[in-house]
């Protein structure tokens, strides 16, 4: 959680994947953390259809989303019933979460140094990796699985061009 911190809050992540291939800007009801369904804010909508909240200010289904989407909405949203209640995005929901973990909190509950948790910023903005389990210098560097050049292929073409 700790590297997620530092992600989130550094700015370290791919906006566009995030935007367009996770359920980040899918909005939950605040409080009970549930989805936003079509079927919550129109007559006769769909269970099924999870909402987002566009840049025109207007709810999209999530399944027809862009990366013209908000991120970091926070609001209100009056339902079918009429009844308005606040929303937010699942990124807001988990960057809450995430922001009770500072590296100075991980260090002080794991083995992991705050120091340790900052130096992976580098490795981080070099683009997609990957990191090995365990603790490093555990195993000799040649037993480690090497990241096959195809995943770095198709990560380039979900991409935006």
């Amino acid at each position: 959680m700790a590297w997620l911190n530092v992600i989130m809050n550094e700015g370290l992540y791919d906006d566009y994947f995030t935007k367009k291939f996770t359920n980040a800007p899918m909005l939950i009801i605040e409080g009970v953390n549930a989805p936003l369904n079509e079927a919550l804010v129109k007559e006769g909508g769909n269970q099924q259809v999870m909402l987002f909240m566009g840049k025109d200010g207007q709810l999209h289904p999530l399944q027809e989303r862009t990366d013209e989407v908000e991120l970091e909405y926070r609001g209100t949203v009056t339902g079918a019933g009429r009844q308005s209640d606040t929303r937010k995005t699942v990124w807001i929901g988990l960057k809450e979460i995430a922001d009770e973990w500072t590296p100075e909190a991980a260090a002080e509950k794991c083995w992991c140094p705050a120091e340790v948790i900052r130096e992976k910023r580098a490795h981080i903005r070099n683009g997609p990796q990957r990191m090995h389990r365990g603790v490093p210098g555990h195993r000799r560097t040649d037993e480690l699985p090497r990241f096959h050049p195809t995943h770095q292929y198709h990560y380039r073409h979900l991409r935006k061009p």
